[in-house]
């Protein structure tokens, strides 16, 4: 679901459609309305790019979190659910590597 969501804000980030919006009735018509555009297309890209990043990183920490339950017990899986996601991810390979 997060990967998904991901991918969709990154192809919102390159689609003219999602990026030029009209610009308000204060800038329509006058001389800061190309301007305003072109900012208000920078700022929802940097908008869709942002949230690109942070629901790929839930994915990746929503799969850790499914491996890790998969793999260990109830209680190994508890003491081990606080840590960052790198070391969740770690605790993975060391447990296929074992």
């Amino acid at each position: 679901m997060y990967l998904l969501r991901a991918l969709q804000e990154f192809h919102h980030s390159a689609n003219p459609p999602d990026l030029w919006v009209p610009v308000d009735a204060l800038h329509r018509g006058s001389i800061l309305e190309g301007p305003q555009e072109a900012m208000n297309a920078y700022n929802r890209r940097l908008h869709f790019l942002r949230s690109t990043v942070l629901f790929a990183a839930l994915s990746g920490e929503a799969f850790a979190n499914e491996l890790l339950d998969e793999l260990l017990s109830p209680a190994d899986f508890e003491a081990l659910d606080k840590l960052p996601t790198p070391d969740k991810l770690g605790v993975d390979a060391l447990r296929w590597t074992l």
